[in-house]
């Protein structure tokens, strides 16, 4: 019998690659034989691996397209490049609620926390929300009132509240990272989530059953990142709080979040963003403006520490603003905030810009505009430019985008 994958060219191997949009898929096309092996790099050049990406709900809602979203890689072609792609376990409407280690965070109504992997679509779950500290009660039956959750109320007092799926899926969970990438380190992945409504944190290990709190300095925190053996948290008052790994490793003892920066001097009550660029430790403050009817971006002002963060002593750090990233660019939103170095600077994608998206969680449900606070900041002279992002079809930034898109930046396992 004829082997007949020998006698392909390598040309139309690579056309055929061409048009697999899973990275198990074209794991699996490579292992057909050593010709095509030998053909095929190791890492897919058509897919969207190790560039940023906006992923987005795609525009047609047909039943048959829930499972499918909308990635927009502008490092891809000259304009950028949109791949529709199916993503199992992400239903249109489940709401993004973190991108770290190359993992999307979802929450549902369901009321499950899971993990997805974009590229390899490996799915993983963490504790369901009703895990959580101050979650009294989940009864499925109680329709529209299926949560009791306790609230701090004047700082002071505790009131127990009966909460809905909907209001739980969309407010309780703000933000999500990981330690480590689950599928090469499961044992050690922590996942840090800032959630309620005094914004505190809370942590799991994968495979526990329970979110637990952080203790110490922790509330209302804003942004969390994770950075070579520790997270750092900023909170609304833009002072810096740390907490190392090897504290989830000791037993019977909790994570306690300390103090690691104090604010800079001139933080005016932005919503605070921390982002590791090179090393450093930046803050980025976003400030909005809101009406009755809708709310946008108004600036950025950039602060960075002036010793690296691999620095033994923080005594005497002090904050300094920036006004120049070079090269350089600063993805923010719902996704663990970084910074990219672009392959090619040339227009339109040079440094020095911030782009963002809408994660203003605590309008969105009263706004019809919600989800579409997205466009693209110039650093240096304030100006906010003209957006390449393909969401024509989804009205652009005054009109709604449901659920909200989210900057990520695919890796496989």
């Amino acid at each position: 019998m004829v082997d007949w994958s020998k006698n392909l060219s390598h040309d139309l191997v690579e056309e055929i690659a061409s048009h697999i949009d899973s990275y198990d898929d074209y794991t699996r096309l490579r292992a057909v034989c050593m010709v095509w092996k030998s053909s095929l790099p190791e890492k897919p050049r058509h897919l969207f691996s190790r560039l940023p990406c906006l992923m987005f709900p795609c525009d047609d809602n047909r039943e048959d397209n829930h499972d499918h979203h909308e990635f927009f890689s502008m490092f891809m072609g000259s304009g950028g490049k949109v791949y529709n792609i199916e993503l199992p376990h992400t239903a249109y409407n489940k709401l993004c609620r973190g991108f770290s280690q190359g993992w999307l965070i979802t929450v549902e109504k369901g009321p499950s926390i899971d993990l997805i992997n974009p590229l390899t679509k490996a799915h993983m779950q963490l504790p369901p929300i009703y895990t959580f500290p101050n979650v009294l009660e989940y009864q499925p039956e109680r329709v529209g009132k299926e949560f009791l959750v306790r609230l701090i109320f004047l700082a002071t007092e505790y009131h127990n509240l009966h909460i809905d799926l909907a209001a739980m899926e969309q407010s309780f969970i703000q933000k999500v990272v990981l330690s480590s990438s689950p599928g090469t380190t499961e044992k050690s992945c922590i996942a840090m989530a800032i959630y309620g409504d005094c914004s505190k944190l809370a942590y799991c290990k994968i495979g526990d059953k329970e979110w637990k709190l952080i203790e110490g300095e922790n509330s209302l925190v804003r942004d969390i990142i994770h950075y070579e053996g520790r997270f750092f948290a900023v909170d609304n008052n833009g002072r810096v709080l740390v907490v190392y790994d090897n504290q989830f490793d000791v037993v019977n003892s909790s994570p306690k979040a300390k103090v690691f920066a104090a604010a800079p001097e001139g933080f005016d009550w932005g919503k605070p963003y921390l982002v590791e660029s090179s090393g450093e430790l930046l803050l980025v403050e976003r400030f909005l403006k809101v009406n009755r009817r809708s709310y946008e971006t108004e600036k950025f002002r950039i602060w960075k520490l002036n010793l690296k963060l691999n620095s033994k002593s923080y005594s005497k750090s002090k904050w300094v603003k920036v006004k120049n990233l070079g090269h350089r660019m600063l993805f923010l939103g719902y996704n663990e905030s970084f910074s990219f170095l672009p392959p090619n600077v040339t227009p339109p994608h040079t440094g020095n810009r911030i782009y963002f998206t809408d994660d203003y969680f605590e309008g969105q449900s009263y706004y019809k505009t919600a989800g579409s606070d997205i466009g693209v900041y110039n650093i240096g002279d304030g100006s906010f430019l003209p957006s390449t992002l393909p969401l024509a079809k989804s009205g652009g930034r005054r009109r709604g985008i449901w659920p909200p898109p989210i900057w990520i930046m695919p890796k496989a396992l």
